[in-house]
This record gives C-alpha cells, sequence and structure tokens, in this order.
C-alpha cells in the first residue's frame, strides 16, 4: 500500500493519481482472486430428474407408479366382500335352521304370550261385580227364620212354591220371578184367585260389589249371569229350565277357586223345571251367587 504526499504544485492532482492507482490495484488483485478461484469449480449435488414413463399414446403416466398398489387394494377390497357375503349367508343359514320351529311347536312370542295371560288371569286382583236385578212376589218379611220357615210350609200346603232370603237380618219369603214389573203383576193377580194370601211385587236386586278374585273367575261368574238372565228370559215365556243348559257353567268352574264352591253345587241340583217352580230354582241360585261374593 502506497502513501500519498501532497506538493506543493498542482497538490490535489497528485493526490487524486495515487488514490486511483490504489483503487486499480485493488481491483486487479481481486480479478485475480476470481480467476483463481474459478480454475477449481465447486461440486453441485442435485437430484436426477427422471422423466415418468410413457403410456401407449406417448404421454408420461404420472399414475403408473401407483398402479400396483392400487389394483392390490382393489382386488384385496372385492375378495373380502365375497369372502364377508359368503360367511354371512353361511351363519344366517345356521341360525335360521336352529330357530326353524317345529311343525308341532308354537312360536316363542305366542307361547310367552299365553303364559303371561294365564298368570295375570290366576293372579287375584280388585274386581268389580255388576248388580243383578228382577221383580220377586212376595208373600211376607220377618225377623225370625222360623216364622219365615212357618209360612213357607203353609204355601207348600196350598200348592205354591216358595224360598226364603235373608238380607239385613230380615227374612223375605219369596214366591216367583219376573224379568218386568207388568209380568209381575200379572202373576200376583193370578195368585190372588188361586188363594186366599195376600202376596205383593217387590223389586229386588243384589248390590254391585268390588271383590279380590283372578281373571278366570271373573269370566266364570260373567258367564253365570249371561246364562241366568237367559233362563229367566224363556221361563216367563214358559219355557223349560233345562239342565243341560247349566251343564256347562257347572264344568267351567275354575279348579282352584274357593269363592263359589256353593254355587256350583246348586248349579249340579238344577231340573227340568216349569212356571213357578222354575222361578224358585232361579230364585235358589241368584242367592247362592250373591252368597259366593260376600
Amino acid at each position: 500500500m502506497k502513501k500519498s504526499f501532497v506538493a506543493r504544485k498542482s497538490g490535489k492532482k497528485q493526490k487524486q493519481q495515487q488514490a486511483t492507482e490504489h483503487v486499480d490495484a485493488s481491483q486487479t488483485e481481486q480479478a485475480a482472486t476470481l480467476q483463481e478461484s474459478s480454475e477449481d469449480p465447486i461440486p453441485v449435488l442435485a437430484k436426477e430428474d427422471k422423466p415418468y414413463p410413457k403410456n401407449k399414446t406417448g404421454k408420461n403416466n404420472r399414475f403408473s407408479h401407483f398402479k400396483p398398489v392400487i389394483i392390490a387394494i382393489v382386488s384385496a377390497t372385492v375378495i373380502g366382500s365375497v369372502l364377508g357375503f359368503v360367511m354371512l349367508r353361511m351363519f344366517v343359514g345356521i341360525d335360521h335352521e336352529l330357530a326353524a320351529p317345529s311343525p308341532n311347536s308354537l312360536p316363542t312370542a305366542a307361547v310367552n304370550a299365553d303364559e303371561d295371560k294365564q298368570q295375570q288371569e290366576a293372579e287375584a286382583k280388585p274386581i268389580t261385580i255388576e248388580s243383578m236385578n228382577a221383580y220377586a212376589l212376595q208373600g211376607g218379611v220377618f225377623s225370625e227364620k222360623a216364622n219365615a220357615d212357618k209360612w213357607a210350609e203353609k204355601f207348600t200346603d196350598a200348592g205354591m212354591s216358595s224360598m226364603v232370603w235373608e238380607q239385613d237380618e230380615q227374612y223375605y219369603l219369596f214366591l216367583g220371578l219376573t224379568e218386568e214389573k207388568e209380568q209381575a203383576k200379572n202373576l200376583v193377580a193370578t195368585t190372588k184367585e188361586s188363594s186366599d194370601y195376600d202376596v205383593f211385587v217387590k223389586e229386588w236386586s243384589t248390590d254391585k260389589v268390588e271383590v279380590e278374585m283372578s281373571g278366570e273367575e271373573q269370566k266364570w261368574f260373567q258367564s253365570f249371569q249371561d246364562q241366568w238372565a237367559k233362563s229367566l228370559a224363556g221361563v216367563n215365556k214358559e219355557k223349560a229350565l233345562l239342565p243341560a243348559d247349566w251343564e256347562p257353567i257347572a264344568a267351567s268352574y275354575p279348579k282352584e277357586s274357593e269363592r263359589g264352591k256353593d254355587l256350583v253345587d246348586a248349579i249340579s241340583k238344577v231340573e227340568e223345571t216349569t212356571g213357578t217352580d222354575a222361578q224358585i230354582t232361579l230364585l235358589n241360585l241368584w242367592n247362592a251367587y250373591d252368597q259366593s261374593l260376600k
């Protein structure tokens, strides 16, 4: 590096010349350095770009690398679906054979429903029994049973059937029974013509009650009411009271029940009768029915 100097004459010009020489020397050294560096080039590592294979049309197919993978996936899916469907059919067929009922067996749901229904019918629960109503021919009412029985014998001697019904510590002596009040009035008139005894029309009924009983018992008592009303209607039309009409009622009595045994005994004693005798039989059945509900 050269030092600059100042001359008295034209000093400025000489100083600039030396600076220029200094710059030129620096540039010359830099150029020499770059030349030396360019003689040994630095290797550059770069990824070699390989072209995609061309398809039949001559164009590069960039998806050809994934073709084997796609084929494998599709093949596995198809094969898995087919095998799954085959296995499903096999298991469904086996389950169907196991679950298929035999020709003599009932469906499980139907059997369970029947069992539940039977269990519910066998269980006791509060049941409302409707009242029964009719019109009776009353021969008297007594506070003591002995007096009622005494008068019953008098009516029997006069050729008239009768029965005694106790209610509310009173003893009612009945001589007949009808559906309608007018029928009862006509029967009273006929009775007065054939005897010297006074008889009256008495509207008679048993109260609606709520009792503990099973569903089977409820059905049985309802069947009794239905048959009793049917028999009374027939007797009032001068039809006979037939034991055959009552045999199915006695036969259908629930064996587990204790409530209606006396009533079943009364039904078993029914004989073929007509007129007032049949009416008295129905009165006795009605009384036994009322006692079985108490």
